[in-house]
């Protein structure tokens, strides 16, 4: 159906499949504020429900704790609460079923005994407090499977190869922000404005 909606009458259209998107912190990283600013943005935007946040941080060994502390900093200003109040930053999810799956991820978290260093909160049955969980492995259903939800991972690695989201993805599509290293192998690009691609590895 999509392809002949495509092929009908020449219409622009994209498969939003799920994805898994990373945020690949390197050890020459040379803003860590900017990038931690940028990470707590991406991840918990609209309460993190959105195909584009960036729920995984994999991040080089070197810089993690630094870059973590950091992160937790700038957590702290997305207060949890009525959207209608200016000083909240994090409203209510979008349904009660909703909350109760983005909870289940973060009550697997702490079964997994991974470390949930900031939030970690709920509020009735509707509102997630912005949550980081450390220790994630690639095993770990967080890396693996999409929350959309205010949750983000953190993945941490010392090698190029062992920092490739695609070595332990299920093939998701990665939407990516300005890159300063190579990108494996690439398979497929789109250009949505400067600075901003999506690619498919």
């Amino acid at each position: 159906m999509f392809r002949y909606a495509a092929d009908s009458n020449m219409k622009r259209i994209v498969l939003e499949c799920g994805g898994k998107n990373p945020a690949v912190v390197f050890d020459d990283a040379e803003d860590l504020d900017l990038v931690a600013e940028q990470v707590v943005l991406g991840a918990f935007w609209n309460m993190g429900e959105n195909c584009s946040a960036t729920s995984r941080l994999i991040v080089h060994a070197s810089v993690k704790d630094e870059l973590v502390d950091r992160i937790k900093a700038y957590m702290r200003e997305w207060r949890m609460g009525d959207p209608l109040n200016p000083a909240n930053r994090v409203g209510a999810l979008v349904s009660a079923d909703h909350f109760e799956k983005v909870k289940s991820y973060i009550e697997k978290a702490a079964a997994e005994k991974l470390a949930i260093v900031e939030g970690g909160k709920t509020e009735a049955g509707a509102y997630v407090e912005p949550t980081l969980v450390d220790g994630v492995t690639p095993a770990s259903s967080l890396f693996r499977e999409e929350v959309f939800g205010p949750v983000l991972s953190v993945t941490t690695f010392s090698t190029v190869s062992s920092g490739n989201p695609r070595r332990h993805s299920d093939g998701q599509l990665l939407r990516r922000g300005r890159h300063h290293h190579a990108v494996w192998r690439i398979q497929g690009i789109r250009i949505w404005r400067p600075g901003q691609v999506d690619l498919r590895t």
